[in-house]
């Protein structure tokens, strides 16, 4: 999946299950999503992005 930056952007399980929290996409680093939070969310198969282009209901306060 492509990140887009200015997205949001969250972990889930190949179940689909949720994982945290969305966070706001600031930069794409070697395919590795860093937020405006400061993470840095390593790309992996296992656990794929669920990627929102409007801002979801619930995000990270510090991505607000």
């Amino acid at each position: 999946m492509t990140l887009i930056i200015g997205y949001w952007a969250k972990r889930t399980r190949l179940s689909g299950a949720s994982l945290g929290c969305p966070h706001r996409v600031e930069s794409i680093i070697a395919g590795d999503m860093i937020t405006k939070c400061g993470k840095r969310m390593r790309d992996d198969p296992d656990r794929p992005f669920k990627v929102y282009a409007e801002r979801p209901p619930v995000v990270c306060l510090r991505c607000e």
